[in-house]
């Protein structure tokens, strides 16, 4: 008598799908993508009704900040001026680092009447007087631009050298003693005319700035704090005042300029 074959019993499971073909992950994604969307336009909203000066206290807030070894911002520390007690940033208040308006206006007050005694002195002074043509000063977004210039018949350097003649000599110890009661800082730059040097490893870049090197140690020995020396700049014959004629022996000149609180600040952060 034969046997009968033992059937194989198969059992299919059905996994049911929810929600259509593709479930419901698209939504949840989509929901992100709306949810970022809408942060996006936020976040753009603020930017355009923020004022410069609360754009300015967010920079410096974010620039400044410095958070606890744990990563927790309990420590942190701004240049604010304000303590983790409290409010680090206050948009409707500045922080004392960074000047209002206002404060700018009282800046340039005090550059303009620095430069109006520097005028009188030019005028009143008898070891300035015989040089006043050669100073020029002017007030300019960065602060006072103090000009010395050369003359035909009046050099401030002798010929192809950073020797300073004794009247510049004059001329930067008495406008240093006046900068040097005010808190501003200071940069000095040398600048050449177009005429070239016939030796190559040598040239006007070298020279203007040994020049404006040479203007920085006279004005120290005018009695100027070398803390209030920001920069120093040889800019050769790149900026040329008479720019028809760059021969001229006025594009020979020693620029200082005294700088604002904010060009000081944009000088230090160039680098």
């Amino acid at each position: 008598m034969n046997t009968p074959p033992s059937q194989q019993i198969i059992v299919k499971k059905i996994r049911r799908i929810e929600g259509g073909h593709h479930g419901g992950s698209w939504k949840v994604a989509l929901a992100d993508l709306m949810t970022a969307m809408m942060a996006f336009f936020l976040v753009m909203w603020l930017i355009n009704s923020t004022s410069a000066a609360q754009k300015q206290a967010i920079s410096e807030y974010f620039s400044h900040q410095v958070i606890g070894e744990g990563g927790s911002t309990d420590n942190l520390i701004a240049n604010t001026g304000h303590s983790d007690k409290t409010s680090v940033i206050e948009l409707d208040h500045p922080s004392p680092t960074t000047p209002t308006n206002e404060d700018e206006k009282d800046e340039k007050d005090d550059l303009k009447k620095m430069k109006d005694e520097l005028e009188n002195k030019l005028h009143t002074d008898p070891n300035l007087k015989p040089y006043r043509d050669q100073v020029r000063m002017e007030i300019i977004p960065e602060g006072l631009r103090i000009l010395i210039l050369d003359k035909e018949k009046r050099p401030m350097f002798g010929l192809g050298s950073n020797q300073l003649k004794p009247y510049t000599l004059t001329i930067l110890k008495k406008i240093a003693a006046t900068i040097n009661n005010k808190p501003n800082q200071l940069s000095i730059s040398g600048h050449t005319d177009a005429k070239r040097y016939l030796n190559s490893k040598y040239s006007n870049w070298e020279l203007s700035a040994d020049r404006a090197n040479a203007a920085r140690r006279a004005m120290l020995a005018g009695g100027l704090s070398p803390r209030k020396i920001s920069r120093v700049i040889g800019a050769a014959d790149s900026t040329p005042l008479d720019a028809k004629n760059r021969k001229n022996p006025i594009n020979r000149r020693i620029s200082i300029v005294v700088l604002t609180t904010q060009a000081a600040k944009r000088t230090r952060n160039r680098d």
